[in-house]
């Protein structure tokens, strides 16, 4: 009894030490899956930045509320000036009647500068020879926050917020901008509105529920360069004649209602920049097209016409949502991308009021006074587009937008006085505090916010200063020269402090919206590593296990590590190295991103180098036929590189590439073809010999081979002619019919072919020749998915696949065998193979003109086929053409 009492406590302890065993085990297992997500979150939440939107909007009664709450000054008179009350008077009293927007999409600072003489250059050279004409025409650097994208950007100029690269799929469509705007205050007021161009803007602001009158075009095929433009150039004219129409009417003509905003969106220089770049002539031609259209408007707002209009004032904005890069792209914040140009004109009625009372105060002060008043008001050369929303929101009177990070430009706001603009200031700043203290209470926290709070304390103690004078002097009915100097000293430098807290603020919102979050993204890195070293730890604790098994005794299992180490070879220790570069620690530099394709050709050549080098010196059989063709990797990457451009581009609108060629693709397509019969001679000779071994005879599989072979080559011959028909410069865009019919086919193609894999690796696991069988359906699945990323890339990427196949066939040298089917010709390690065609594949990517940066992305993907964007079709034709590359170097995984 006392004998299975023990037994069964050594049982039940055994059984409870097996659980916790086996607990433990499961717990290893679904440790490193949750950790990587938890890496793969933290890390993506720290890349793609994300602002909370919150649901406030500003109103016509706050303005009271913030100077008096927000900045403190309750026991001061602020009172509004005259005629606030009235809806067309908000926060301010409005000091334009109509506005002109007229967007040239990628307007670059440069070419405004060199390429507008008759729309910008003349006007410009006359306020020059007018001193005192200061706010009658500027050119101004127009300064774009990352990512520079249409959609971003128009966000970014009606709210004054900064969207976020998380917002970036909003460019293509269904982007309804539910914040506080400059543009919903507008409608609130039932202000007559009409837009003509890019459709973003009836994404943004959906027609009829804000404009009037709205005619908009279709604006994602990069390859249209005319249809947005003169869509604009038919229907602008008769806006501007609305907007420039008489108030009055008597009983017999009633004439339609004037319009007091025109939104104008060009998109040929955009379109142009895409398609062969800047500096080209046709984008000489649609630069000179837009100086002479933008000549036209300009002429037409500056003459009023009738006497009763004389006191009209309108105000105009021409300028560039963003730049382009020297590869006419964008997306991204370089220099080039970041620097539009913004042309600021108003009519005469709007400048004499306002220049002269600039002047008066320049003359009535003294050289300090004067100095802070130029470099206030007169000498700013460039500023935010965010800028623009609070100096166009009380410019028109109405409220500042609640989530606006912008600040006021006095150079632009036409003010009757030096105390109004510090007003203006005044306003704008306790707006933009109110949303900052906001959001970090409600939403997340914001950092700094103290030392910006002193900040504005500071603006607001001397504001304060200059309100008790002004209250002061009001008493008096006369006040002497010292103390009106004394006024417009404390007004100027109160207003100088209000645009240094405005300028935090935005570098603020900078940091936290448009910046990558460096510690997260490190954060979520290390943890990522962790597990990458975990799983190494795991693969090299296997292998000493196996090996304990295999020796002998004791000795030889201590000395295992010695041994391995002494007979590692030159090519794993490099590639051990790159790995470690690459993966862990390059790619938290921008310039490892910037020059990857180099690293990655240097990769390549090194490391077949040391193969060949290990196995000279290992003086390996066949080692000068076999061996030497490893170096066909890094040869044919440098070749294409070297020899191969154009991609993306198609070839209708460019001929420049020796690739686009008729020849060349035509060439390269036959070689192709060669491949694909090539492979078809590998799948019948191993089905042959899978009939030898099984005794049997399988005639679909025959059919199914036959089919895959016909369709792969008829694709091919289609490829060729659409490319063919696009070459010719016919507007209607042929070779479309047949692009399409490829694309079907190719699809019906690769989804049959993947299934039939998968069958594959269920029938013949068991089998010999499985790794054989395999080995050939797996060459024809990545040969079909070159198929495809040459149907959406263009004629360019057919001479790719054509130095790629070589680099394949080099690899597949890799696997040869000797005839006595036992030992490999050049024994290379599994993980030194794959390192090498990661880095192939890599190469492939950004020799094909890729990058990782949003303004390289090859719209142009989603037209292949068709004229029009859908965005089932044209999104997945531009994700294949981006990540399809990355798909392919998962073959080798399988």
């Amino acid at each position: 009894s006392s004998n299975s009492t023990n037994h069964n406590s050594n049982t039940t302890t055994s059984s409870s030490s097996g659980r916790r065993s086996s607990s433990r085990r499961r717990i290893r297992k679904i440790l490193p899956p949750l950790l990587t997500l938890l890496g793969l979150y933290l890390f993506g939440s720290a890349f793609f930045l994300a602002r909370s939107s919150l649901p406030r909007t500003s109103t016509c009664d706050d303005a009271e509320a913030l100077l008096h709450d927000t900045l403190g000054l309750k026991n001061i008179n602020v009172a509004s000036p005259s005629g606030n009350n009235n809806n067309n008077n908000c926060w301010m009293e409005s000091s334009v009647d109509k506005l002109v927007i007229l967007v040239v999409d990628a307007l670059r600072f440069d070419f405004a500068q060199h390429s507008f003489p008759q729309s910008f250059g003349r006007r410009l050279q006359n306020r020059n020879k007018n001193n005192n004409d200061h706010h009658h025409s500027k050119l101004l650097k127009f300064i774009a926050d990352p990512p520079t994208v249409t959609m971003q950007r128009l966000k970014g100029l009606t709210t004054g917020g900064l969207p976020t690269f998380a917002d970036i799929s909003g460019n293509f469509g269904g982007a309804y901008v539910e914040e506080d705007s400059w543009m919903e205050f507008l409608r609130r007021r039932k202000t007559p509105m009409a837009f003509v161009g890019d459709d973003t803007w009836v994404d943004l602001f959906p027609h009829p529920k804000y404009w009037t009158e709205a005619h908009p075009f279709p604006s994602f095929n990069t390859r249209d360069l005319d249809t947005v433009d003169n869509g604009v150039l038919e229907f602008l004219p008769g806006l501007l004649d609305d907007l420039m129409a008489a108030k009055k009417s008597n009983a017999n003509h009633h004439p339609k209602q004037p319009l007091d905003v025109v939104v104008a969106h060009f998109l040929g220089v955009d379109h142009v920049g895409h398609t062969y770049g800047p500096h080209t002539q046709p984008m000489a031609a649609k630069l000179q097209q837009m100086d002479t259209v933008l000549d036209a408007a300009l002429t037409r707002l500056d003459d009023t016409g009738d006497d009763d209009d004389d006191d009209v004032c309108i105000m105009t904005l021409v300028f560039g949502d963003h730049g382009m890069t020297e590869g006419g792209n964008h997306g991204g914040g370089t220099m080039e991308e970041v620097q539009a140009a913004l042309f600021y004109h108003t009519s005469p009625q709007c400048s004499s009021s306002s220049s002269s009372s600039v002047a008066a105060a320049t003359t009535a002060s003294s050289s300090e006074s004067s100095s802070m008043l130029q470099k206030l008001v007169l000498q700013q050369e460039e500023l935010s587009q965010i800028d623009v929303v609070p100096t166009l929101s009380l410019a028109l009177g109405l409220p500042i937008p609640y989530a606006n990070l912008g600040g006021l430009v006095p150079s632009l706001f036409l003010s009757n006085n030096i105390t109004q603009t510090t007003r203006a200031l005044a306003l704008n700043a306790a707006q933009v505090w109110r949303y900052l203290d906001d959001y970090s209470r409600n939403a997340n926290r914001l950092p700094n916010l103290q030392k910006l709070k002193q900040s504005l304390n500071e603006a607001t103690s001397v504001y304060q200063r200059a309100l008790l004078n002004t209250n002061t002097n009001n008493t008096t009915t006369r006040i002497s020269r010292e103390e009106e100097e004394e006024l417009l000293l404390l007004s100027m430098e109160a207003s100088m402090k209000f645009k240094t807290f405005l300028n935090e603020a935005t570098e603020l919102g900078k940091h936290v919206w448009t910046r990558f979050d460096t510690t997260g993204m490190i954060i979520g890195g290390t943890i990522l590593g962790m597990v990458l070293l975990h799983a190494l730890y795991l693969a090299i604790n296997s292998a000493s296990n196996n090996k304990k098994k295999n020796n002998k005794n004791r000795k030889e299992c201590s000395s295992s590590l010695l041994l391995l180490l002494r007979n590692i070879k030159l090519e794993e220790v490099l590639t051990i190295v790159f790995s470690i570069f690459s993966c862990c620690l390059l790619p938290f530099s921008n310039s490892y991103i910037e020059h990857e394709q180099s690293i990655s050709i240097y990769g390549l050549s090194v490391i077949c180098l040391a193969i060949v080098a290990d196995t000279k010196r290992q003086q390996q059989r066949r080692r000068g036929v076999v061996t030497m063709k490893i170096l066909l990797i890094p040869l044919a990457g440098r070749g294409h590189e070297l020899f191969i451009s154009g991609h993306g581009l198609d070839p209708s609108i460019s001929n420049e590439h020796l690739a686009h060629h008729s020849f060349v693709f035509v060439s390269s397509l036959v070689f192709l073809g060669y491949v694909r019969t090539t492979i078809l001679l590998l799948q019948r000779r191993r089905r042959q010999e899978q009939q030898k071994q099984q005794n049997a005879n399988n005639n679909s599989r025959s059919h199914s081979t036959n089919f895959h072979y016909w369709t792969d080559l008829l694709i091919l011959l289609l490829l060729a002619l659409s490319w063919w028909e696009k070459r010719d410069v016919d507007p209607t865009r042929n070779g479309y019919i047949c692009c399409a019919l490829a694309l079907i086919l190719w699809v019906m193609s690769t989804i049959i072919t993947r299934i039939l894999l998968l069958l594959q690796r269920l029938l013949l696991r068991q089998h010999d020749d499985y790794s054989s069988s395999l080995s050939s359906s797996l060459l024809l699945l990545l040969y079909q998915f070159g198929i495809g990323l040459m149907i959406v890339t263009g004629p360019s990427t057919a001479a790719s696949m054509v130095f790629f196949s070589i680099q394949v066939y080099a690899f597949l040298q890799l696997e040869t065998k000797d005839n006595d089917n036992t030992t490999t010709t050049t024994k290379i390690a599994p993980f030194v193979k794959a390192f090498l065609w990661r880095l192939s594949i890599r190469h492939l990517f950004f020799a094909t003109n890729h990058a990782c940066a949003f303004n390289r992305l090859q719209y142009s993907a989603a037209f292949v086929a068709t004229e029009e964007f859908n965005f089932i079709t044209g999104g997945a034709s531009l994700a294949w053409n981006t990540f399809g590359y990355e798909v392919m170097g998962l073959l080798l995984l399988w």
